[in-house]
Order: structure tokens, then sequence, then C-alpha cells
């Protein structure tokens, strides 16, 4: 159906990512490629797609809400529960940082806050 409508060519990138996704970019042109350096060339500027839409991807595939991603963060850098909700930035309860906590847990299939640490780096929320 391609070639019937004008496409001459297709490039196709994708990127492998945690728990068993991939991220797929395409282009499709209009005239045939030269060589594999001009493919390669579209695949190196596909590529840099991803980083503009990870996070974006990434937050709408696991639901994680801005809040969550805020507290996630303080947690990382190693602030306790407590801790957190002393940061006037933050301005909530430590059991309410705990809520927000069991939520990020449940959302990233994490048994422990380190394990909803890690994987949440891996996957570019944080």
């Amino acid at each position: 159906p391609w070639l019937s409508s004008g496409v001459a060519a297709l490039v196709r990138v994708e990127i492998s990512l945690p728990f068993d996704l991939a991220f797929e970019a395409f282009t499709m042109l209009g005239k045939t490629l030269k060589d594999r350096r001009d493919a390669a060339e579209i695949a190196w500027n596909l590529m840099s797609v991803w980083p503009g839409v990870k996070t974006d991807f990434m937050v709408n595939r696991f639901k994680i809400s801005e809040r969550e991603r805020q507290i996630l963060r303080l947690l990382a850098a190693g602030l306790t529960a407590a801790e957190v909700a002393a940061l006037e930035a933050v301005n909530c309860s430590a059991r309410n940082v705990t809520w927000h906590l069991t939520n990020i847990m449940l959302k990233l299939k994490a048994d422990n806050k380190a394990e909803a640490i890690q994987r949440a780096c891996s996957l570019g929320l944080i």
C-alpha cells in the first residue's frame, strides 16, 4: 500500500525499553536511498526524537503524576518521608508522602522504595 501512495523508502528505528517495551519511529520517503549511510543518517535523526518524548511516554504509560514524581525525586535523593514532608515545597504530612510512595510502588510493580526508585530511574521518570 505504501508503494502505491508514492513511498519509495522506509526507515524504521526501534529503541528497546525495560519490561519488554519498545519505542518505534518510522519515516517514509518519496525517493529511494542512495546507500546505507543515507538510511543511517535518517535513523540517527529518528533516534534524536526519543529523548523529547521519553518522559511523556513513560509518565503516560505508568500514570505517574507530577506530584508523585516530585516525591520520588526527593526520596531518590536520600530523604526520608519525614524529611520530604518537612520541605516547604512539598507541604504535606509524612503519612501523605508514604501514601504517594505506596501508589508509585503499585504503578511500577515494585516491592519496596529502593526498587521503585531503581525502576523510575531506568524508565527515565526521574
